[in-house]
């Protein structure tokens, strides 16, 4: 019996599971998700074969392969791992509390002003932390060895985004969920114990912005870029390309995910010229 209530068990969390995959914002099967990204590939395939008439369809569809088949690991990894993500964002609360204070509770509504503040700094934060730990894959050999997979595409796709072996995809999900709870803590250090991010369809909303609207074309040979101030900000499709390229000059740049800005204060940032262009792979 209890086996068998084990396993009920088991796929009753495997459908839920299953179910926000499909119908969240929080997992990369969501409809808009979906629909962005084939009109993003579609656009891509076509704009870099215009551009670049040595990628052809056929060696494109050579690393697709590979993109997809890693897509399928980083799902599988995603759900696995999911149930640690709470208990390390938990923890990153208990840190911030044993090094400063437990505050009390949140007295009052959050105004949206302060839930899109806190949503911010779980972003800003997150997105630092997933900087040191894409920075010690490429430090430590070993680290190295596994991160290579992402670096050894000579094509970038919207699917090189998840080229991870699920160990380093692992890595960096544990990674935003502790900046994620450092952020709540220092978040109710100042509004109280209580206060939440602003969140659109149960996903928060700075990340849903990146989602549908700039990381689908982060991995790709369009030259797109910011104006030269914005890129001391945010990261930008031509920037990510220069961290992708073979030119030992480039090697160790632009480790940054959403936010150039780490780059910039731990001195990585490079900002490519208008009309520099890239070879990828290793």
């Amino acid at each position: 019996m209890s086996v068998e209530f084990s396993l009920a068990s088991l796929w009753a969390s495997w459908k839920h599971l299953v179910s926000i995959m499909l119908s969240s914002p929080q997992g990369l099967l969501w409809w808009p998700t979906v629909v962005t990204f084939l009109i993003c590939l579609a656009w891509v395939l076509w704009r870099q074969t215009a551009l670049q008439p040595q990628l052809s369809l056929a060696r494109i569809s050579r690393e697709l392969q590979t993109d997809v088949v890693s897509t399928l690991g980083y799902l599988l990894t995603q759900a696995l791992i999911a149930p640690l993500l709470t208990p390390v964002m938990v923890g990153g609360v208990f840190v911030v509390f044993q090094l400063a204070w437990i505050p009390a509770p949140l007295e009052l509504t959050a105004s949206p002003l302060q839930t899109i503040f806190v949503a911010f700094l779980i972003y800003l934060i997150g997105d630092h932390n997933i900087y040191w730990t894409h920075r010690l894959f490429h430090r430590l050999r070993p680290l190295w060895r596994l991160h290579a997979l992402h670096h050894n595409a000579p094509v970038l796709t919207p699917l090189t985004a998840f080229r991870f072996w699920p160990p380093e995809t692992a890595v960096h999900m544990l990674a935003f969920a502790l900046g994620e709870g450092l952020a709540l803590g220092l978040a109710s250090l100042v509004f109280g114990i209580g206060i939440t991010p602003e969140k659109v369809l149960g996903a928060n909303i700075f990340a849903l912005i990146w989602l549908l609207a700039f990381s689908q074309l982060r991995h790709s040979h369009l030259p797109l870029g910011y104006p030269v101030w914005l890129s001391y900000l945010f990261v930008s499709p031509v920037m990510h390309q220069v961290h992708h390229s073979v030119d030992p000059v480039h090697h160790d740049k632009n480790f940054g995910t959403a936010f150039a800005l780490w780059d910039w204060i731990y001195g990585t940032l490079y900002i490519p010229k208008r009309q520099e262009r890239f070879v990828f792979g290793l």
